[in-house]
């Protein structure tokens, strides 16, 4: 069975913050963009995303940034306490992330390469 992306979640309070038009999302149909993300012959047809209205992408786009958001404090957490305990001058903090994905924009949700083979 092949499945897409893990599916998304995040704390109602986080995504509440970034529902709606404050995230714009970049449009769809945008001429001159790579066929990947075309509706009639990209990952819009592919996965059967066109039938979508804006409130559906608009809503994977505030989970998305809940995420984010959630991401930021948990590392305000652990640079403060590294604070409170004296160790910023002794301690290195590697951050390393993925591409991401699309999130809503051109409604998309995912890109081409994320699929996970399960058996």
């Amino acid at each position: 069975m092949i499945k897409g992306h893990f599916c998304y979640c995040a704390a109602p309070s986080l995504t509440a913050f970034w529902c709606g038009p404050q995230a714009p999302l970049r449009p769809s149909g945008v001429p001159n963009k790579p066929v990947y993300v075309q509706e009639d012959e990209g990952i819009p047809a592919f996965r059967n995303l066109t039938g979508f209205g804006d409130d559906f992408f608009y809503k994977i786009n505030s989970i998305y940034l809940g995420r984010a958001s959630y991401m930021d404090w948990i590392f305000g957490q652990l640079w403060d306490g590294l604070a409170d305990m004296g160790l910023l001058d002794t301690t290195a903090v590697f951050v390393s992330s993925d591409h991401g994905d699309f999130a809503g924009d051109y409604h998309l949700v995912a890109l081409p390469s994320v699929l996970l083979l399960v058996f």
